[in-house]
């Protein structure tokens, strides 16, 4: 499970994973163009150990200049897969 919004100002991005809470998955911009952002998303330190809790981690990012937030766009959770963000109000969920 995941997601991704639009922050307020629009130049951000949140993106949301779900996992350990003491080795969350956090996320980076991977690339950015004709209206798809691509993140990587990895533990922060994979060679340490992680809890067995299942708890949301919030990771903001500054977009890429030149992208179109006026207009919809695809944001690619790594593995996860990708979701439409549609402006502030309409972030794009994927639940599994």
């Amino acid at each position: 499970s995941g997601g991704a919004g639009l922050g307020d100002d629009g130049t951000s991005l949140w993106v949301v994973t779900y996992g350990s809470s003491t080795n969350p998955t956090v996320a980076t911009v991977e690339s950015a163009e004709s209206g798809t952002v691509t993140v990587s998303l990895a533990a922060v330190d994979p060679d340490a150990p992680a809890t067995a809790d299942y708890v949301p981690t919030t990771t903001v990012l500054d977009l890429p200049d030149g992208l179109d937030t006026e207009a919809p766009f695809q944001v690619v959770l790594g593995e996860l897969g990708s979701v439409e963000v549609d402006g502030v109000e309409t972030p794009g969920w994927l639940v599994s």
